[in-house]
């Protein structure tokens, strides 16, 4: 069963709706993510594209 395609769609719905403190909360997970692991330098190109209001 794949939810890759469900779950990509969720996330730009969400991304969508309330764009910019999701975007700030993915940004504060990568961060402390990043922290846990020292990979800082991996850059969050997952992260969604947000336009400016």
């Amino acid at each position: 069963m794949n939810i890759q395609a469900p779950l990509s769609c969720l996330v730009t719905f969400v991304s969508a709706c309330t764009c910019s403190s999701f975007h700030a909360f993915v940004l504060h997970v990568h961060y402390q993510i990043s922290l846990t692991l020292h990979v800082k330098a991996i850059p969050p190109t997952y992260l969604p594209t947000c336009k400016s209001p």
